[in-house]
């Protein structure tokens, strides 16, 4: 009799979660809400009854919207990479934050009604990159360094889009190998080709710190002492820069080779 009574809670159960789950509402007004998204875009947006309430466009034209809160006062707390700041409905600014150079804020949230709290980062750190680099069996032996560019692209996911249009590409795809006995050196280059075609990539404008930190040793920007084998590593670990205007280094010898 008890085990009956159990079965027939259970159907009774699962007979009101079909019930209500019929009764659910899937249109968009069902429910107001807040919404910012991470992108190049830059926007926000406040959804009430199914429609766009309210929008705002991030003005910088530069970086992302990392985060976002809408507070209890309507106003909103918006972290969008190169600083932070208060902004109305009416799209006033009620105060901002600029990040200093060399660094970024990606998060803030409100502490009671006076105060904010932001985590800015940006301050040349140790870098375990440089540790690999400098291991015996990689940077300090004679290896041939490769990066591939075969399918190089801009976009994550889907068939390669769109063409590389600048130099020294020029509308072409990138299908190259870049190849080098310097490691540093390798990565340089991938990266200003890279940066060279899509500066408006935020996430791209400190992507070197590694290359900087290794090729400064042993008077690394963090102030690291990088070690192998418990004995602190004394040289750089090859060379880095950046090209110039014309596409040109100083200490890097770029060949271009077209097969």
């Amino acid at each position: 009799m008890k085990k009956e009574t159990i079965i027939l809670a259970v159907m009774a159960f699962f007979s009101s979660m079909l019930s209500a789950q019929e009764q659910v509402d899937k249109s968009l007004s069902r429910h107001n809400f807040f919404y910012a998204g991470q992108s190049k875009q830059r926007r926000m947006f406040i959804v009430k009854d199914g429609q766009v309430a309210w929008a705002y466009k991030d003005q910088l034209k530069r970086g992302e919207i990392s985060d976002a809160v809408l507070m209890k006062d309507g106003h909103i707390l918006v972290a969008h990479q190169y600083g932070v700041a208060e902004v109305t409905q009416d799209g006033n600014t009620v105060w901002q934050y600029a990040a200093p150079e060399g660094t970024e804020i990606h998060t803030i949230q409100p502490i009671g009604k006076n105060h904010v709290v932001f985590v800015q980062n940006g301050k040349p750190g140790y870098k375990t990159f440089v540790d690999f680099m400098a291991h015996k069996d990689m940077g300090q032996k004679t290896l041939l360094f490769l990066i591939d560019g075969t399918y190089g692209s801009r976009d994550v996911n889907g068939a390669p889009n769109p063409k590389w249009m600048k130099e020294p590409f020029n509308g072409d795809w990138a299908c190259s190998l870049i190849i080098s006995q310097d490691e540093l050196a390798c990565d340089a280059v991938a990266m200003d080709m890279i940066i060279n075609e899509w500066p408006e990539f935020g996430s791209l404008n400190y992507c070197d710190e590694y290359l900087r930190e290794a090729a400064s040793i042993p008077n690394a920007p963090s102030g690291t002492v990088y070690k192998q084998d418990g004995k602190p590593v004394e040289k750089p670990l090859g060379l880095f820069e950046h090209w110039n205007k014309e596409h040109k280094y100083t200490k890097i010898d770029l060949r271009y080779k077209k097969l």
